[in-house]
């Protein structure tokens, strides 16, 4: 591996595309070839990225949602050939039984994505242009009950990728184990893997003990000339299962 090459790769695709910061680790073999911090993760304050900056890794974490899946089937808890409908009693569920656990985490429900969890990206993005009535548990289910309409397939014939099954996954966790879901991923996935800085809500950003949490950022542009501007970070709310995990290279590698 030629990582002389690599990193002058990463550097001019950073100026062609005004990235501000990244990390980067590269393993093979269970062996750490490269760990590694480029830019800044705030522009502001002239703090560089580093390799245990803490990332969101987006919908990466749909696979240790769907890892908690499997912790509560080899509990005894529940079977991913069970029917959604058997945990929760929505309309769209129970006209539907055939939809089996197994679906939601493979995207092959036939339910079209609603975009229904979605309220915090239009936020954190600046873009109101999709605002949805979903806040409340009631308000997201009785939106996704709205993808009834637009049903076209049966369950397992057709990939369709969709966040707001994982955020249906998310309450089914909740009601099974009286738990938070934050709190039962750590119980069962995070601190079991040793992922010590993984966190899953703005307070566990907020009070990093290393105080070495990325900045959002937004293109701004103006005049024909791109600014960057701080925002804030997609996390909490619905996005918790789908893609809101945040953490280091530790946690990750």
């Amino acid at each position: 591996m030629n990582i002389d090459a690599l990193e002058k790769l990463i550097r001019q695709q950073m100026r062609k595309r005004n990235t501000p910061g990244l990390a980067l680790s590269v393993i093979k073999d269970d062996k750490v070839l490269l760990a590694k911090g480029y830019g800044a993760r705030d522009l502001k304050h002239y703090l560089p990225m580093t390799p245990d900056t803490l990332i969101g890794i987006g919908s990466v974490t749909k696979s240790l949602t769907a890892f908690a899946v499997l912790v509560l089937e080899e509990r005894g808890l529940l079977s991913i050939e069970d029917s959604v409908a058997d945990y929760l009693s929505v309309d769209l569920f129970v006209a539907r039984p055939e939809i089996k656990i197994k679906h939601m985490l493979s995207h092959s429900s036939g339910i079209p994505t609603m975009d229904a969890g979605n309220n915090c990206f239009h936020y954190a993005f600046d873009d109101f242009s999709r605002v949805y009535p979903a806040e409340s548990r009631e308000d997201f289910f009785a939106h996704l009950n709205d993808a009834a309409d637009f049903i076209l397939y049966k369950p397992g014939e057709h990939f369709f990728y969709n966040n707001d099954c994982y955020t249906c996954l998310t309450y089914m966790i909740e009601d099974i184990t009286g738990q938070s879901f934050e709190a039962f991923m750590q119980e069962a996935i995070l601190q079991p893997l040793n992922m010590t800085r993984a966190v899953m809500t703005q307070n566990g950003l907020d009070g990093d003990p290393d105080n070495n949490v990325m900045t959002g950022y937004l293109p701004d542009i103006k005049e024909g000339k791109t600014q960057l501007k701080a925002s804030a970070i997609p996390i909490d709310g619905k996005v918790r299962a789908a893609g809101g995990l945040y953490a280091d290279r530790k946690s990750v590698v």
